[in-house]
């Protein structure tokens, strides 16, 4: 994007806040990994509510932030729920809903499904941070499904993410 994105606004807040008021809705706590733009980020996201995770790593790609944010959890974290703020059409409803799939199936990974592929929003549980911590490079929870046991998925109707310029065509719609 070539610029922070996620200080964007969205429905009268930032994409930043807008994640974390809908983490909170379903999470006892809520942490907000900042990297890039970090110095811009950290009190958009304290703000809102979040507890703040530098990653210093963050040039590497995306597990360097998930590392970071499975290494902040305390031993009684049952599990992450993992969300993206630059999809600002995810609802606290398609979060229950993974949360509700996690406890059905007792699977520790539950991912969400749109345009023919798993992603994020997605529930990693403690059994695999483990794994979480061994991931390297621009991989996220879906390197995890490879070997790792079962998965199950929710789907999400709406999983457009804000990445480009024209993206923020869409943004207000």
């Amino acid at each position: 994007m070539g610029r922070p994105k996620l200080l964007l606004e969205h429905g009268g807040k930032t994409l930043l806040a807008g994640a974390v008021e809908r983490a909170g809705r379903v999470a006892d706590r809520v942490i907000a990994v900042v990297g890039a733009y970090g110095d811009l980020y950290r009190p958009e996201a304290e703000w809102a509510g979040a507890t703040v995770v530098d990653n210093p790593e963050w040039p590497e790609g995306l597990a360097s932030s998930l590392r970071a944010g499975v290494s902040s959890l305390g031993e009684a974290t049952e599990a992450a729920l993992v969300i993206l703020p630059d999809q600002p059409f995810i609802t606290s409803g398609h979060l229950e809903a993974l949360i509700a799939r996690y406890r059905e199936t007792d699977v520790p990974l539950v991912f969400s499904r749109y345009h023919s592929t798993l992603g994020p929003p997605a529930l990693i549980a403690r059994p695999l941070f483990p794994n979480v911590l061994k991931l390297r490079g621009d991989r996220g929870a879906k390197a995890l499904a490879g070997g790792s046991g079962p998965y199950a998925e929710v789907t999400l109707p709406d999983g457009r993410d804000v990445d480009t310029p024209t993206d923020l065509d869409w943004l207000d719609t």
